[in-house]
């Protein structure tokens, strides 16, 4: 039995984004670590981060969507497209990895950001955690 395609929502948003020192002339000061979390609510697109909130306008670094989706019963894995649990990530820019239940998937196409998942999924509640990072040109755009 086919179930229709669920929209994933709820997907918070974790930037992980790194700025220079206070003294950047100093050769024992370390570069600051901020990680900031933004719940995206029903958001079903996952955006650019300049697209989500005015603060990540010119940031750098690595972002974490995290969402979870309950399934009533996980499929077999078969070779059958029409049977499995596929993750449409639409367009994707630059680089994505994928997790499911905190276990890795294979690469993503960025051509066809599809992937076939269906080994990686429980009955219940599974987790999808897409990783991006964003170019370092985002962070010296305002310059």
């Amino acid at each position: 039995m086919r179930t229709p395609p669920q929209t994933l929502t709820n997907w918070t948003l974790t930037v992980e984004s790194w700025t220079p020192a206070a003294n950047i002339y100093s050769l024992t000061a370390a570069p600051t670590r901020t990680n900031t979390t933004y719940a995206l609510g029903t958001m079903s697109t996952l955006l650019p981060w300049s697209q989500l909130h005015p603060s990540l306008q010119n940031v750098s670094g690595i972002g974490f969507y995290r969402t979870t989706v309950t399934l009533a019963h996980s499929p077999s894995p078969s070779p059958s497209p029409s049977s499995g649990v596929i993750l449409d990530l639409g367009r994707i820019s630059h680089v994505a990895r994928i997790r499911v239940n905190g276990h890795p998937t294979h690469p993503v196409d960025l051509h066809s950001a599809k992937l076939d998942i269906t080994q990686g999924v429980m009955d219940g509640e599974n987790t999808i955690d897409v990783m991006v990072a964003s170019p370092l040109g985002n962070a010296v755009r305002r310059y």
